[in-house]
């Protein structure tokens, strides 16, 4: 090997001995500055994810609360029948009354109010509809604690009177459908909710199984009860099929209200009213609602119990002047309702925009 060429081990050695410390100074700061920017990259990494965790829970928030928003929309703000029941309800001083004319007000206010022991007063509602809205006996369960039958033609309405009344307890008990006739066997029925009605005859073809009001009553276990406290009567149009097959023999009925549109009863009234007086009842008042209503009781009951019954007069005064008050209180929840509905939907955009 020839001294001082390239690549003799001499001249690398007198290459290496010529760098000197400024070289291995270069080094170390070439080095340092690969580890800050090592540093400064974990830190940026570090702070773009703690900025994804952040819009992740932000937008999880915000998502949160629009479907709160939403929730509050179809809760409080609905203009169904049911909603303006649960309007009713927490507005009244006596919770719980459903009737869409304030039947079950009348009825409770009238005749039951000052009767102190009721743990064993019995309701039946015969087009019992969907249990809540329109129900003249769901005040009576759940505010009173009576028992009670509900009878209700309609098979689409079978769940959904099982999940607003107490079925599963027992209190109340449920034929589903089920319809009244003349004898045990079926029926056609025609329509829906509340406009929907039973044929009058039972035959063996039917879509309906129906059985007389006693047998009904005796399919509910309540066969051997002395009193019906308060029934509610509004088969749309069978009424006088219901009131000719009750077991009159053995059950009383202390209240009962009856609807009489022009096809109820067979399109004879009177035929209901005979049955009613031959059975010692009397008609309290008559009622024009949507449809006319009257209102019959059994003087007996009362008698026995030592409750005398307001004069009509006095009680409408009295009545007018609740529904008054509720009439103003519905005015100024309506200005409430609107106020918060614009106060919702303004927010509700901001957090739709900001997802």
């Amino acid at each position: 090997e020839i001294t001082g060429s390239p690549g003799s081990a001499v001249a690398r050695k007198e290459a290496a001995c010529s760098w000197g410390p400024r070289e291995e100074i270069s080094r170390t700061v070439s080095a340092m500055v690969a580890g800050h920017t090592l540093i400064k990259a974990a830190a940026l990494l570090v702070g773009l994810g703690f900025l994804g965790v952040r819009f992740y829970f932000l937008n999880q928030r915000n998502e949160m609360a629009i479907a709160f928003y939403d929730k509050m929309f179809e809760k409080a703000f609905m203009t169904s029948h049911l909603d303006v029941w649960s309007y009713k309800t927490e507005a009244n001083l006596e919770l719980g009354f459903a009737g869409d004319h304030h039947q079950d007000r009348i009825v409770w206010h009238a005749f039951f109010r000052n009767i102190p022991d009721q743990r064993e007063f019995l309701f039946f509602e015969m087009g019992a509809d969907n249990g809540i809205g329109n129900s003249n006996s769901y005040f009576f369960e759940k505010v009173k604690g009576w028992k009670g039958l509900l009878v209700e033609p309609w098979f689409k309405q079978c769940p959904t009177i099982a999940g607003h009344r107490s079925i599963e307890s027992k209190q109340t008990k449920l034929l589903c459908p089920k319809a009244v006739c003349e004898a045990s066997g079926a029926v056609n029925y025609e329509g829906g909710g509340q406009g929907g009605k039973t044929g009058r005859s039972s035959s063996t073809s039917g879509g309906v199984s129906c059985n007389t009001t006693a047998g009904l009553l005796w399919e509910a276990g309540y066969e051997a009860w002395p009193y019906v406290h308060f029934w509610s009567l509004d088969c749309e149009g069978c009424e006088d099929v219901a009131l000719k097959t009750f077991p009159w023999k053995t059950t009383k009925v202390a209240v009962l209200q009856i609807e009489l549109a022009e096809h109820s009863c067979g399109r004879d009234h009177e035929t209901c009213r005979g049955i009613l007086r031959a059975q010692g009842m009397k008609l309290w008042q008559k009622f024009v609602f949507q449809t006319p209503d009257e209102v019959w009781y059994d003087p007996a009951f009362f008698e026995k119990h030592g409750v005398t019954l307001d004069a009509y007069d006095d009680f409408y005064e009295m009545l007018t002047s609740v529904i008054q008050k509720e009439i103003m209180e519905h005015e100024r929840l309506d200005t409430t309702r609107s106020r918060l509905r614009a106060e919702f939907k303004k927010k509700r955009q901001k957090l739709t925009e900001q997802v």
